[in-house]
């Protein structure tokens, strides 16, 4: 009781000790016990903003707003108020409130100009989320920056392209983003999209698509994409169609990969590891077969 203000201060660093530790959880409570407890302390605002940005962290969108607001009612920096801002915005869209996510964005658009990138996105991921698509377009070609802002914007844009079958120009920007940003999230899923753009472009603009298109395209859905189904359906499409090419039974194999390793489904996975065996005997794919049948029984004899 003699030191309030050295107990203040070690009790809010003992908070920013925790969340930096990652013990993010721990910090908030923390966070809220010293912003009760000490509403006077001058390391009360700098609390309030860890606590929003804590929460945030954690998907405590809802939270993180009420913090947020109260924050930006007690600091008088502007530029700080306009960052808080920026943060807000981006929970309420993470909360799925896109018209409030909207209009808190717009709030702010344009007090500063290395802001309003940020903004910018957020507006057009919301007004693409209201379905107001058009003028999503509109702001998100505007974000051109090569970093994982404009390496997303230029992946949105990709996907709204896709989306409706132009796939010369949603390849442009997948293309893009991959070179804003190749090593961001945006910019690894772009390289992949563009990927299937190709091969569903080689397969769609070919009277008859051959073996070797619809297995790439499989590969992607099965090894890029992790859509398992499609890369199921489409193997064995390769299969049906081209029985004669050496693709044949390797996309049965895959399949029964599939089935087996993803799906843990054996029983299935036995008629298509047989219909090798018998269909193509001599190829290296039936003694793979054979191997994985031979383990199939001895699993199911454990």
């Amino acid at each position: 009781q003699r030191y309030p203000r050295l107990k203040a201060t070690a009790s809010y660093h003992a908070a920013v000790y925790e969340v930096e530790q990652g013990d993010v959880k721990e910090g908030i409570d923390s966070l809220l016990k010293f912003i009760r407890k000490f509403p006077k302390s001058q390391h009360y605002l700098s609390a309030l903003r860890l606590l929003a940005d804590a929460c945030q962290q954690t998907g405590r969108y809802a939270e993180a707003v009420e913090w947020y607001q109260r924050y930006q009612l007690q600091e008088s920096n502007p530029r700080k108020r306009t960052e808080a801002a920026v943060r807000l915005a981006q929970c309420l869209f993470l909360d799925k409130k896109y018209a409030d996510a909207l209009k808190a964005a717009r709030e702010f658009q344009g007090r500063y100009s290395d802001l309003d990138e940020e903004l910018n996105l957020i507006i057009g991921k919301a007004l693409s989320a209201l379905g107001r698509d058009e003028e999503a377009v509109a702001v998100l070609v505007n974000i051109s920056s090569s970093n994982t802002r404009g390496a997303e914007a230029a992946f949105l844009l990709g996907k709204y392209y896709e989306q409706r079958r132009e796939f010369v120009r949603a390849r442009a920007y997948y293309d893009t983003a991959r070179l804003r940003r190749a090593d961001s999230d945006w910019g690894v899923m772009a390289t992949k999209r563009a990927a299937l753009l190709q091969a569903i472009t080689s397969e769609t603009t070919s009277v008859s698509p051959s073996a070797t298109a619809l297995f790439l395209l499989a590969e992607i859905h099965n090894l890029n994409l992790a859509e398992y189904d499609s890369a199921m359906t489409i193997y064995q499409r390769v299969a049906d169609s081209f029985p004669q090419t050496e693709l044949a039974p390797k996309a049965l194999l895959a399949k029964a990969w599939i089935l087996l390793r993803v799906k843990q489904d054996s029983a299935n996975a036995v008629p298509v590891l047989n219909r090798i065996i018998t269909s193509y005997p001599k190829t290296e794919y039936a003694r793979a077969a054979q191997e994985w049948l031979a383990k199939i029984t001895l699993k199911i004899q454990q």
